[in-house]
């Protein structure tokens, strides 16, 4: 009887999310059947694709506005893809064909890395096979993953690289290395991430993984100078142009700004004390280091203290989602019931947010409120296990706090 109702259980999950996906690829994919597309940030990468296909500059204002015009985006000012050059073999073949089939396959591709990460991760962190639809529904359920599927982001990749280097980092270096690239994508984000790979890697001799990121990284950025070898000096004359500050992001870094006097080295301060955190935090473990059981913390702290990061890009979060989550599924009682109430908690504020037509800063708040979950839960599930809190399990405080 019980394993009736779980099979029951599992077919309406697997009917729910079905019926998700099937909703958000109707939405977007308007242009598919004749009607107008919707318009998005993908939209952005696509412009960008199409643009350098014709051997253009995908970092021209002019010339991006005249093709997302071409799609019958009204805007006055472009959408524009800061990411670095090597970021665009991932986006160029979507400007082969139509925007309204590209932004269809665009959230199909996306669905199904989300998903397939969620799985992987939820067996990484030790997951029962037969409970992995667990895992799907609060990958569903995350809405940083709403965001990121609603406005056509390029954090699912980001996701998938941090999911597949998890993975394959201790058993195949450097295809682990490689996978790397998709966390390149938007280089800022996780960039404690990059630091203490550059330490772990020095420290325990990882050449063929730090190979494998050179490689992937070289040969990513050489392909599209064949299509326009000015390429990079497009690149960095908008990074100088300072656009981007036009739209202020959810970070300390933008409020030190806005506060300030508007001085734009103001936006990188908070690093410093990331820097501060990361450092002797890894010092203290470098001799058993377990990217597996540290990554989901330095992934927190990193989006906390980055310079530039949206509450879309918070999707790279899963695998702390998946590291608390686990081992509330073989408790019951208060605790499993208290982190339920939180999490819906956050996750409905956010929504009013979004319903208020809240912007930039105004979500400075929700990265802080993901990391202090986490460390309220990983320290609650140690002590309800009995185990100590040793560096191996779990960070002690450390003295540079990211939220000090």
């Amino acid at each position: 009887m019980k394993n009736g109702n779980h099979r029951r259980r599992k077919r309406w999950v697997n009917a729910l999310l079905l019926a998700f996906a099937c909703l958000l690829v109707l939405l977007q994919a308007g242009g598919i059947f004749g009607r107008e597309p919707l318009h998005n940030d993908f939209v952005e990468y696509w412009a960008a694709a199409r643009v350098l296909l014709v051997h253009g500059n995908p970092y021209s204002p002019p010339a991006i506005l005249r093709a997302e015009a071409s799609t019958g985006f009204s805007g006055a000012r472009p959408l524009l893809m800061w990411n670095p050059p090597w970021a665009l073999p991932f986006v160029l073949p979507f400007g082969l064909v139509s925007y309204g089939a590209a932004s269809a396959i665009w959230l199909l591709l996306n669905l199904s890395i989300v998903f397939v990460c969620a799985d992987l991760l939820w067996r990484k962190y030790g997951g029962e096979i037969r409970r992995r639809w667990l895992g799907w529904l609060l990958a569903a359920s995350f809405f940083p993953l709403l965001t990121a599927l609603g406005l056509g982001q390029i954090a699912p990749l980001i996701l998938l690289g941090v999911t597949l280097f998890l993975r394959y980092q201790a058993s195949r270096p450097l295809l682990a290395g490689a996978a790397t690239l998709l966390i390149a994508v938007k280089p800022q984000l996780l960039y404690l991430f990059w630091l203490l790979l550059l330490l772990d890697g020095a420290q325990r001799r990882r050449w063929r993984l730090m190979a494998g990121a050179t490689a992937a990284l070289l040969a990513a950025s050489s392909l599209p100078v064949l299509l326009n070898p000015g390429l990079w000096r497009g690149f960095f004359d908008l990074a100088h142009s300072g656009e981007v500050l036009r739209n202020p992001s959810p970070n300390f870094g933008t409020l030190l700004r806005i506060q300030f006097g508007n001085s734009a080295w103001l936006q990188f301060l908070p690093l410093l004390f990331g820097v501060g955190w990361a450092v002797p935090f890894w010092w203290r473990r470098r001799q058993s280091w377990n990217w597996r059981k540290q990554i989901p913390l330095l992934l927190l702290v990193s989006l906390v203290t980055t310079a530039y990061g949206w509450l879309f890009d918070q999707i790279v979060l899963l695998p702390a989602i998946m590291q608390v989550a686990v081992p509330l599924t073989r408790r019951s009682g208060r605790l499993r019931l208290q982190a339920l109430a939180v999490y819906l908690g956050a996750s409905l504020l956010m929504v009013l947010f979004v319903a208020r037509r809240e912007t930039g800063t105004a979500y400075t708040w929700t990265a802080p409120a993901w990391l202090l979950i986490y460390l309220w839960l990983r320290r609650s599930t140690i002590a309800q296990d009995g185990l100590p809190q040793t560096d191996s399990e779990i960070a002690p405080r450390p003295q540079f706090h990211p939220l000090s």
